[in-house]
This record gives C-alpha cells, sequence and structure tokens, in this order.
C-alpha cells in the first residue's frame, strides 16, 4: 500500500490540469480516496508537509460524486463496480482517476497493475484527453501500457 500511496503523491507533478483549474496560485492538490483506508492512512503520512509543484497536498476521503471534486480520485479495489456508477458524473471533468486492476470504472485515467511482484500502472491518453489532462511524457515513459487509442 506503501507504493500505491507514493504514486498517489507524485502523479499530480506530471500532470497538467486546464486553465481554471485553480483558483488561487497556492490552492492546495486535493487527493480523494474512495474506500481502499489502507491506502487513505498512509498517504495522509506521506502528503503531510511535502507539497507537490509548490502546492500543500490534501487527501480526504470520497464517498460520492459531489462538489468539490478532488484533482485526484483514487478508487481502491474494495470498491463494488456496482458503486462506481455514480462517479460517472466526473467523466469529463479534470479529475485523474485512478483504479486498480480489479476495479473497472469508465473513465479511468490511471490504473494500477502487479507485474513482476511489484506495483505499476497503465495510462489511457483518450481518458486523460477527454478528461482536459495532459500527461507528461516523463510518467507515460514509466507506465507499463499507454494506451493511446480506446479500443
Amino acid at each position: 500500500m506503501q507504493l500505491k500511496a507514493a504514486f498517489l503523491h507524485k502523479f499530480p507533478a506530471f500532470v497538467e490540469w486546464p486553465p481554471g483549474t485553480f483558483v488561487e496560485a497556492h490552492e492546495p492538490f486535493v487527493i480523494g480516496v474512495l474506500g481502499a483506508d489502507d491506502v487513505y492512512r498512509e498517504l495522509r503520512e506521506i502528503a503531510a508537509g511535502r507539497p507537490v509543484q509548490g502546492r500543500g497536498v490534501v487527501v480526504r476521503r470520497v464517498d460520492k460524486a459531489t462538489a468539490p471534486l478532488p484533482h485526484v480520485l483514487y478508487i481502491g479495489p474494495d470498491v463494488a463496480s456496482s458503486n462506481t456508477a455514480a462517479l460517472s458524473a466526473w467523466l469529463g471533468t479534470p479529475v485523474l482517476t485512478v483504479t486498480d486492476e480489479e476495479v473497472r470504472f469508465q473513465g479511468t485515467i490511471l490504473r494500477f497493475v502487479e507485474r513482476d511482484g511489484g506495483v505499476r500502472f497503465e495510462a489511457s491518453l483518450p481518458q486523460a484527453q477527454r478528461a482536459g489532462l495532459r500527461i507528461s511524457a516523463r510518467l507515460l515513459a514509466v507506465a507499463v501500457r499507454v494506451i493511446e487509442v480506446e479500443p
């Protein structure tokens, strides 16, 4: 869980949000966590006092698609796919959605996968574009798979 939390803390440094996403210059990144209590606890510890791109990081629990939107949304593997239907309200909004291999949430931009005994991730460029986000080539270079065209 530490590795997933560390990834979630670092991801915002490699994503460009559309103009107007941040109202104030020092507005913090908000990372929402749905389910995954262990990742939530670990991420809170990692984020404490560690800014990303000069912005503080706020970690909060999310239980449904309500405002204000987080900048990053992690949907844990313990969330039933039927519960992710309400999250379709976030499709097309500037939210970096991250799930696990087991979670099938339409709109996922980054997805954790188990490879070679460790945690890695895949990236979907069409989903990122739909959300108005640009993912850095540096982040894409370390992804195990980059989906460039929707199947």
